[in-house]
């Protein structure tokens, strides 16, 4: 049987990918309900510069820095090589509850950003695909990166390799022009315009 992503013939992944309030499980941020708030305290939690620091101040008895432990779990399954998830079809709620059970534990958000790369479907908000900076931020439309499967390395003369073929599939598509205008335009106003003179 053919192979898909690195995964035996007729299996599927398909990954559910929605923002980080919509998808984190750590007890505090999970409570939080302003978009922007939880980026940020997220950030806080699993920055590499904080999780670098944090066993140097547990070591030094400076009292060590709270660390998200569900991306601590992500992190741990990546550096074991570990297959994050079986073949199935799987929504943000399903996500959600691995990143609550004893056994899995991590991270939805981030889990879900790096298997959209070895997904055969995904199922997300236009932004993630129209929008050029939420789309380059979500790696939408890189090379497989999951173990087992097979990256796309480009030809002996160092070419980029060619994306793999897309169906992309919009729902409420009535909606997309106005989407694309407020992710492509900028808004300007004197002070802009005179700082950059």
């Amino acid at each position: 049987a053919a192979s898909m992503g690195g995964r035996p013939g007729g299996s599927i992944l398909g990954i559910g990918l929605s923002a980080r309030r919509n998808m984190c499980v750590h007890p505090d941020v999970s409570q939080e309900g302003d978009r922007d708030r939880v980026d940020e305290m997220c950030r806080q939690l699993t920055a590499p510069w904080i999780r670098d620091q944090a066993p140097k101040d547990a070591r030094e008895g400076a009292g060590a820095k709270k660390l998200c432990q569900h991306y601590e779990k992500y992190e741990q399954s990546l550096s074991n090589q570990s297959q994050l998830l079986d073949s199935g079809v799987y929504t943000i709620e399903d996500l959600r509850a691995k990143g609550l059970e004893e056994g899995c534990g991590w991270c939805p958000y981030y889990a879900a950003r790096r298997l959209i790369q070895a997904a055969d479907v995904v199922v997300l908000n236009y932004q993630y695909v129209l929008d050029p900076k939420v789309s380059m931020a979500s790696s939408l439309g890189g090379a497989p990166i999951m173990p087992g499967s097979r990256p796309n390395f480009g030809d002996k003369n160092g070419n980029a390799g060619q994306a793999e073929p897309s169906i992309v599939v919009f729902d409420e598509a009535h909606n997309i022009d106005d989407v694309c205008i407020e992710s492509l335009s900028v808004r300007l106003n004197r002070q802009r315009l005179d700082q950059s003179s």
